[in-house]
């Protein structure tokens, strides 16, 4: 079997992972511009949708393009996110790290 073909699942798991770590950025962002409550409380959810699009993409793209099993799709999926969640707490941490 080619080598290469029983690794292409890693190339979508990191790019949606990226685009984990790109929403959350750009929605916290946005959320920390607000002028008030609300309008914070509102961009904080519509990160919610952001992500459930990026991870119905993901699981429509193993299912049908790459014709993954279930089982194959359920351990893709989630490790995109787990990867975009690193990121994002690693990010985060960094930015509240005081410079020396």
């Amino acid at each position: 079997m080619n080598v290469l073909g029983r690794q292409g699942w890693l190339r979508p798991v990191l790019l949606v992972g990226a685009v984990y770590l790109a929403a959350g950025i750009a929605f916290g962002a946005l959320a920390a511009g607000s002028a008030s409550h609300q309008m914070r409380l509102t961009w904080r959810l519509a990160a919610w949708p952001a992500s459930a699009a990026a991870f119905a993409a993901h699981v429509a793209y193993e299912n049908f393009r790459r014709r993954n099993p279930p089982r194959a799709t359920a351990w893709h999926t989630p490790l995109a996110f787990a990867l975009g969640a690193f990121a994002l707490a690693a990010v985060g941490l960094a930015r509240t790290r005081p410079s020396s």
